[in-house]
């Protein structure tokens, strides 16, 4: 329902709902295009993906294995619960806004290796499920520093990620404090 009100398809709850009942709105699973999602989450057209690609691949004459995901979207009510508060409509704008500049921006400079941040937390007891708090301290490591404008951090560490904000460096600020909140983007 939510998605359908952000995407501009349905003008409130009850239209939303309509319209999908009715199949105006149809739902589709992720998997039957290549993306995978958290619990109840829904991708829609406007929803900012993470692309992982199998790079081993990539150099040799398979085709590499791809897949994509969804950004998370800070802390607060989410839409992967099936939650329906409107609290997430401004998150769900942010992450397909800044958050999603910021990290293609960052990524522009070249591919994030993901297994090394895995082993890390196998390493460190992580399951990479429940428990990812090694692997996300990791995966902050390397993003972090590469934003910009985000000082040392330790101010930041606490506040929300609402995108409230202003500029490219309240962006990598509202970023950074996302990304520290936010086991591996989830």
């Amino acid at each position: 329902m939510l998605c359908c009100l952000y995407e501009g398809w349905a003008s409130d709850a009850m239209a939303a709902e309509h319209a999908i009942a009715c199949g105006r709105i149809a739902l589709r699973p992720a998997q039957d295009f290549g993306a995978v999602t958290p619990l109840a989450a829904l991708i829609s057209p406007s929803s900012a993906l993470v692309e992982v690609v199998d790079l081993a691949a990539a150099g040799s004459h398979a085709v590499p294995a791809r897949a994509w995901s969804l950004l998370g979207s800070g802390a607060g009510p989410q839409l992967r619960f099936g939650s329906r508060d409107p609290a997430i409509l401004p998150r769900l704008a942010w992450r397909d806004g800044a958050l999603a500049r910021r990290l293609n921006a960052v990524l522009a400079a070249g591919p994030l290796a993901l297994l090394p941040l895995a082993t890390t937390g196998l390493a460190a007891g992580d399951d990479l499920h429940a428990r990812t708090t090694a692997a996300n301290t990791a995966l902050c490591e390397r993003l972090i520093p590469a934003l910009g404008g985000v000082g040392d951090g330790a101010a930041d560490a606490t506040e929300e990620a609402d995108g409230g904000d202003e500029g490219d460096d309240g962006d990598a600020r509202a970023v950074a404090r996302m990304l520290r909140q936010t086991p591996l983007f989830s």
